[in-house]
């Protein structure tokens, strides 16, 4: 058994039922101002997987009643210190490494997506400089 890492957190905080690898990479640049790579998207999606946080239902990944403690919070809280409490909550649970990695996800699917977040986000900072 292997403890989860902040990043698997972080990940964690944006997974909301359809696999949508471009609002994930969106989110969590959101949230952690960084690109993700491929390696640690797929990772973590299997290492959440392999614990049980999160599981496949009809092209979906749903949160367990697990999951949804981790994630909990207040609405008082901003979403850095939620982001963070998301992060180092999650280092107390553990998943089994041993475990099928059952996540697959294409690097070109990746690619695209990540080109697509990049030239949105350039198209509205060139928008916002022109004011």
């Amino acid at each position: 058994m292997t403890n989860y890492n902040g990043t698997d957190g972080l990940v964690l905080c944006v997974i909301e039922g359809k696999i949508d690898v471009e609002r994930w990479i969106s989110s969590i640049d959101m949230l952690d101002h960084a690109i993700i790579s491929y390696e640690e998207l797929v990772n973590s999606i299997n290492n959440l997987l392999n614990g049980e946080l999160i599981f496949r239902k009809n092209n979906k990944l749903v949160l367990s009643k697990q999951a949804k403690q981790i994630l909990r919070g207040s609405w008082r809280m901003g979403c850095i210190k939620w982001q963070l409490e998301v992060q180092k909550r999650i280092t107390q649970y553990s998943y089994d490494e041993s475990k099928e990695k059952t996540f697959s996800l294409l690097r070109r699917d990746y690619d695209v997506a990540l080109n697509r977040y990049r030239d949105r986000m350039d198209k509205q900072i060139g928008r916002l400089s022109r004011w």
